[in-house]
């Protein structure tokens, strides 16, 4: 996904604003970090979309993401 994303960005799209929809998980950047209470999930090896879009970018990329109240997380 981050290799489809920054050709987008640099190559289709190059000078361009580019807003990207999609879940949460796939946008965040350093998952090691979550804190997981019930460690139910762990995100110790993760590297989403939007870790190596920050790492590539930098301060570029703004992500925004949002959360519901309730629900669960699992495999």
């Amino acid at each position: 996904m981050a290799e489809n994303l920054i050709w987008l960005a640099e190559k289709r799209f190059p000078n361009r604003k580019i807003i990207v929809w999609a879940a949460s998980f796939h946008i965040m950047r350093n998952p090691s970090e979550i804190e997981v209470p019930s460690k139910v999930v762990d995100y110790t090896h993760v590297v989403p979309m939007g870790h190596l879009v920050d790492q590539h970018f930098g301060d570029t990329v703004l992500a925004i993401g949002f959360t519901g109240a309730g629900g669960r997380a699992g495999a």
